[in-house]
């Protein structure tokens, strides 16, 4: 029998186990695909506005997101001096734990395949992935930072104030707080744009990583169809152990490469952003800034008497910050409200307000 011949016995095999096998289940591939993340609400760079507020209560709400931003640019400034800054993106840090779960499987998976090809006399594959490059705390910090923020958000509340309330959304703070410090500090908000550090892409890791299991999985094929119509015991009980270790490596690429009914992206597709961002904590180390727009809101108060009236507008907000350093370890954090203050109707048009200055 020739060898072609035989690696498409081994093929049709894979594809009979596969038949044969149990359904899989939908809950358990929701684990998966999920792997146990929460769900992170912001970074949608919208903001939603009750459309009954007065613009001038919404004007001031903002006054009040500005006068925020700049107590937090004081308040971290002193750590973070001229140093470079990550806003915090729960896309990225949630991308970063899948990939450290991929890394893991696919060391498990590879371990396997090799053992059963030594057995079966052929070579494994011993091209270097790139793994290590994500050791020692960098591996740390997108867990630590994924709990310790999921457990910040909880204290996220919606407040009114008086009769209206103004949906501010994180990025609108994020870029607030963004524009101040970019005088002094490199920022990167990967929401808003990814992080480009060479001009020509390097190949990922990831990437490689899966070329090689795809490797090694030829090498199996190969080495099994030389055994696929032996007679001897050890043989054919080595040549099932190579069909399911190929059956069990193609639904592991499965996971990876099938797009998720919801986002319409792979588990694969987030890969390159979380490298780009360990790259970025290796080469750089920025600190990372946590922001969360927790309540803003206006009102307005009618005054009327047998001699005058009086219209007044008001306007404040409250927001959360965090800042962790490379490894993950908590800086310092907080919440901060901002009250803007009371602006009377009659002094609208009073050059003395610039937040009302006619342009």
């Amino acid at each position: 029998m020739s060898e072609a011949s035989g690696e498409a016995k081994v093929e049709a095999d894979v594809d009979k186990a596969k038949a044969a096998g149990k359904p899989a289940n939908p809950k358990a591939d929701d684990a998966v695909s999920t792997l146990g993340i929460p769900d992170t609400f912001g970074r949608k760079g919208t903001i939603a506005i009750d459309e009954n507020v007065p613009i001038e209560s919404i004007i001031l709400a903002y006054e009040a997101v500005d006068n925020i931003a700049d107590r937090i640019c004081a308040k971290v400034r002193p750590a973070i001096k001229e140093g470079p800054v990550l806003i915090h993106n729960p896309a990225d840090f949630a991308a970063i734990e899948d990939l450290k779960v991929f890394n893991r499987q696919a060391d498990a998976a590879l371990h396997v395949m090799n053992v059963i090809l030594a057995e079966a006399g052929g070579e494994p594959v011993t091209r270097e992935t790139g793994h290590a490059a994500f050791a020692g705390t960098l591996a740390i910090a997108g867990a630590v930072i994924t709990s310790a923020l999921q457990l910040l958000s909880l204290v996220r509340a919606d407040h009114q104030i008086k009769n209206y309330k103004v949906d501010v959304e994180d990025q609108v703070l994020a870029m607030t707080v963004a524009g101040k410090l970019a005088g002094k500090n490199k920022v990167y908000n990967t929401a808003l744009m990814p992080i480009d550090l060479d001009a020509e892409p390097k190949e990922s890791p990831s990437l490689k990583r899966l070329e090689v299991m795809k490797e090694t999985r030829a090498r199996l094929v190969a080495a099994g169809a030389k055994i696929a119509n032996s007679t001897d015991e050890k043989e054919t009980a080595r040549y099932r152990r190579i069909v399911e270790a190929i059956k069990e490596f193609d639904a592991f690429e499965l996971s990876l490469l099938k797009a998720d009914e919801k986002s319409g992206i792979s588990r694969m597709a987030h890969f390159p952003a979380a490298e780009a961002v360990l790259a970025l904590l290796n080469t750089e180390g920025p600190f990372i800034l946590w922001l969360k727009a927790v309540a803003a809101g206006g009102g307005v108060h009618a005054k009327d008497t047998a001699v005058f009236s009086d219209l007044t507008y008001s306007g404040g907000a409250l927001a959360i910050y965090a800042l962790y350093d490379k490894a993950g370890v908590l800086q310092e954090a907080m919440p901060i409200s901002s009250y803007a203050g009371i602006v009377h109707l009659r002094d609208l048009d009073k050059t003395a307000i610039p937040k009302f200055q006619k342009v």
